[in-house]
C-alpha cells in the first residue's frame, strides 16, 4: 500500500483527492487543509474538509505544517508520499528534509508562471495555452524537477472560472497517472529554461473606459468572475462577456448589462 498525505485547498485539492480514491493500493492517511471564509469562489464545490468529514477521511485544518508538532505527527505516519495541491503555505527546509518524496500540482506549464495566481498571469498576458505541472518540491518556489505536465488551450475570451474548472479535471487525470504508476519515484527533469514568475499586483482589476481593448478584456477575463472588476469605483461581478468590435458587453450576477468602450 502507498501511504499518502495530502496538503490541499478546496478546488484543486478535491480533484486530486477524488483520483486517489480510485487507486486500489492507496491508503490516504491524512488530509491537511484550510477552511474557506464563504463558498469556493470559482465554481460549485464542497469544501475539502467537509468532503473528508463526509467520507470519514482523517483531516485537520488551519495548522502550520512546519511546526514541530505537525512534523512529528507526519513522521509517525511514515508516508511514502506527500502531495501538495493548491496549499497556502511554503514548506521550510526542515520540513523538506524530513520526508522522502514531496510533490506539487502547479497550475502552469513550468517553468513559466511560477508562484501564486499563474492562471491570472496567463490570461492577462493573452496566452493561448496553459497546463498543469506535477513536480518535486525543493527549497525554491516551483523550481523542483518536473515529473509530468499536460497542456490545454485557453479559449478565446474564456474567463478564469471556466479555465480553473477545466484545469482541475486535467489535474485529476494527472494525479491518477502519477500515483497509480508511481511516477513520483522518478527523479524528474530539470527546468530547461529560465523561469518566469507572476504575483498579482494590487488594483489590477480596475477598468477604465477608453483603455486598450486587449488589456481591458484580459483584465475582465482574469478578475471579472472573482473578485470582480472595478468600473468607475463600482464592483461588478461578471458572468458573461461578449464583444462587438471594440465594445465589450458585460452581464453581471444580477443580469444587469454594461457596455465598455475601448480603443483598438
Amino acid at each position: 500500500m502507498q501511504k499518502i498525505v495530502l496538503f490541499g485547498s478546496t478546488g484543486l485539492g478535491n480533484s486530486v483527492l477524488s483520483s486517489l480514491a480510485k487507486i486500489h493500493d492507496v491508503n490516504l492517511e491524512l488530509v491537511i487543509t484550510n477552511k474557506y471564509k464563504g463558498k469556493y469562489p470559482y465554481y460549485r464545490e464542497i469544501e475539502l474538509f467537509r468532503y473528508c468529514h463526509k467520507r470519514k477521511i482523517n483531516y485537520i485544518t488551519d495548522v502550520d505544517v512546519n511546526e514541530k508538532i505537525i512534523v512529528n505527527k507526519l513522521k509517525a505516519i511514515k508516508p511514502d508520499l506527500i502531495i501538495v495541491s493548491s496549499f497556502n503555505q511554503i514548506l521550510r527546509e526542515n520540513f523538506l528534509s524530513s520526508f522522502p518524496v514531496i510533490i506539487n500540482f502547479h497550475p502552469s506549464l513550468l517553468p513559466k508562471y511560477r508562484g501564486a495566481s499563474p492562471f491570472h498571469g496567463a490570461i492577462l498576458n493573452g496566452e493561448k495555452e496553459t497546463g498543469i505541472t506535477v513536480h518535486h518540491i525543493n527549497s525554491g518556489i516551483d523550481t523542483g524537477n518536473i515529473i509530468i505536465q499536460k497542456s490545454f488551450k485557453i479559449d478565446k475570451y474564456e474567463m478564469i472560472n471556466t479555465l480553473i474548472k477545466r484545469s482541475h479535471k486535467v489535474a485529476s487525470q494527472l494525479a491518477f497517472e502519477v500515483i497509480s504508476k508511481k511516477l513520483y519515484k522518478t527523479p524528474g527533469i530539470k527546468h530547461k529554461e529560465k523561469g518566469t514568475y507572476y504575483n498579482r499586483p494590487i488594483n489590477m482589476n480596475q477598468i477604465k473606459t477608453g483603455d486598450d481593448f486587449c488589456i481591458t478584456i484580459n483584465k475582465i477575463r482574469a478578475f471579472g468572475y472573482f473578485p470582480g472588476i472595478l468600473l468607475e469605483n463600482k464592483l461588478i461581478k461578471v458572468r458573461k462577456i461578449s464583444v462587438l468590435g471594440t465594445e465589450i458587453l458585460l452581464t453581471d450576477i444580477k443580469r444587469k448589462k454594461y457596455i465598455i468602450k475601448t480603443e483598438s
